[in-house]
C-alpha cells in the first residue's frame, strides 16, 4: 500500500520525486509486527511501535518520550487516540515518514504532520468519510491542545487542508470559512527567512498570552453586555481603550494587538488586491511592531532580519511567522534583486551570529490530499 501527499508549502512525509512526498507501509528495516504499529522518523531516525492498548496510556508514559524533547512520538499517539474516539480502528503496520519543513522554524510543521498522519490513518482503516475536511481541522488541533497542553488556534491545520497553489487564505477561524486571495505581486518575490532559533508553543508561553488576552476579553465582555461569546476580533480600539485602566497593562496591550491585527488583515486583503506593494509592505512590519512589542513574543535573531528588511531598499518590509519566540521572518523583495538581498542578509547574519541563516523561496501549493489505493 502507498499514499501520496502533494506539497502544501513543503508538506512531510517521504520524498518520492518532484513535489511528491510518500508515506509507506514497508519499513527498510522489515516486516510489520503482528498486532503492532511501528512508525519511523527518517529525520530523526527513531522510531516507535504500540500497540492498541498503548493508546489508553497517558500522555507523559515513557512510551511516548523522545530525545532532545522532540513531540513527535507524542503527536503520533495524539493523533491515533483522537481518530479511536471517533471510532476509527487501531491497524497495524510498518509506516516511514520524514519531510523538508523546518522543524520549529514557524512553518507549521507539527500541523502538516498531525493533518497528513490523520489522513494516511484514516485511509489505512478505510474510514477516509469518518470526518469531513473541518471536522479533520478540529481533530488535529485537539492533538496539540492534549497531547501537547498548548492551547493553540486552529489556522496551521486549516491552512494544511484547504491550501490552493498561488492563494492564500483569508480565514475567520470562528465560523471556519475559507476566502482565496491571488499571493503574486507583479515585479516582487516572496521568501522566508530562517533565524535559525527553533521556537514551540508547547514550554507555556502561548498559553499565558492567550489567557492575558482572554482575561481582557471578560472584562470587556461584561462592561459591553455583550455576553460570554464576545469576541475581540469584533471589537475597535476606541471600545477597548474604554477599558484599558481596568486590566493589567500588558495583557492590554495583548488584546490591543489582536483589535489592530484584525484591521490590518483586512488591509491587507485590499493592498493584495490594489498590488499596492508599499501597503503591503507597511503592514508587515506593523504586524511586526505589534508581536515584537504588544506581544514581547520576539528574538534578538528575528529582529536583527526584520531590521535588515528595514534597511533594504530591495525589500518592502517582513513579518515574524509561526507562534513566535524564533523560526522565520516572511519578506517581500523586488524580484531583480532578491539575491543581492539574500546574500547580503546572510552574509551580515552569519558575522554576528556565526551561522547561514537558510532562506526558502515561499511558494504557496495545494492543501492535503490522498492518492493512491
Amino acid at each position: 500500500m502507498w499514499i501520496t501527499w502533494e506539497e502544501k508549502c513543503c508538506l512531510l512525509l517521504l520524498i518520492s520525486g518532484p513535489g511528491q512526498l510518500v508515506l509507506s507501509n514497508s519499513l527498510p528495516k522489515g516486516t510489520a509486527t503482528a498486532g503492532k504499529l511501528t512508525i519511523w522518523s527518517t529525520n530523526l531516525g527513531a522510531e516507535l511501535t504500540l500497540d492498541g492498548d498503548a493508546l489508553d496510556k497517558p500522555y507523559n508514559d515513557e512510551l511516548f518520550k523522545a530525545p532532545d524533547n522532540n513531540p513527535w512520538k507524542l503527536y503520533v499517539c495524539g493523533v491515533l487516540k483522537e481518530l479511536k474516539a471517533i471510532g476509527v480502528p487501531f491497524c497495524p503496520a510498518n509506516v516511514a515518514f520524514g519531510g523538508n519543513v523546518p522543524m520549529g522554524s514557524g512553518l507549521s510543521s507539527s500541523a502538516s504532520l498531525c493533518v497528513s498522519l490523520a489522513a494516511f490513518f484514516l485511509r489505512l482503516a478505510g474510514k477516509d468519510d469518518a470526518v469531513d475536511q473541518r471536522g479533520l481541522a478540529k481533530l488535529t488541533r485537539a492533538v496539540e491542545v492534549n497531547a501537547l497542553g498548548a492551547n493553540i488556534g486552529i489556522m496551521d491545520e486549516m491552512a494544511s487542508i484547504f491550501g490552493k497553489k498561488n492563494q492564500f487564505i483569508e480565514l475567520n477561524c470562528d465560523t471556519l470559512e475559507v476566502e482565496y486571495h491571488p499571493i503574486a505581486i507583479q515585479g516582487y518575490t516572496w521568501i522566508l527567512i530562517n533565524s535559525m532559533h527553533k521556537h514551540s508553543v508547547g514550554d507555556g508561553a502561548y498559553n499565558k498570552l492567550r489567557a492575558g488576552m482572554e482575561e481582557v476579553l471578560a472584562v470587556v465582555n461584561e462592561g459591553e453586555n455583550r455576553g460570554k461569546d464576545g469576541l475581540l476580533v469584533d471589537l475597535d480600539v476606541q471600545t477597548l481603550q474604554k477599558y484599558q485602566s481596568k486590566v493589567d497593562e500588558e495583557k492590554y496591550q495583548m488584546a490591543l494587538y489582536v483589535v489592530e491585527e484584525t484591521a490590518r488583515t483586512k488591509q491587507f486583503v485590499k493592498a493584495m488586491g490594489d498590488g499596492d506593494v508599499d501597503k503591503v509592505g507597511e503592514l508587515l512590519l506593523g504586524t511586526h511592531d505589534g508581536l515584537a512589542n504588544k506581544l514581547k513574543i520576539s528574538t534578538e535573531e528575528v529582529e536583527f532580519i526584520v531590521d535588515k528588511c528595514k534597511e533594504s531598499k530591495q525589500c518592502k518590509g517582513g513579518r515574524m511567522m509561526g507562534a513566535g519566540f524564533g523560526g522565520c521572518v516572511l519578506a517581500v523583495v523586488h524580484s531583480p534583486d532578491t539575491q543581492g538581498f539574500i546574500t547580503e542578509l546572510q552574509a551580515s547574519f552569519k558575522a554576528k551570529y556565526g551561522i547561514d541563516p537558510e532562506v526558502y523561496p515561499a511558494l504557496i501549493g495545494d492543501g492535503q490530499m490522498v492518492e493512491g489505493p
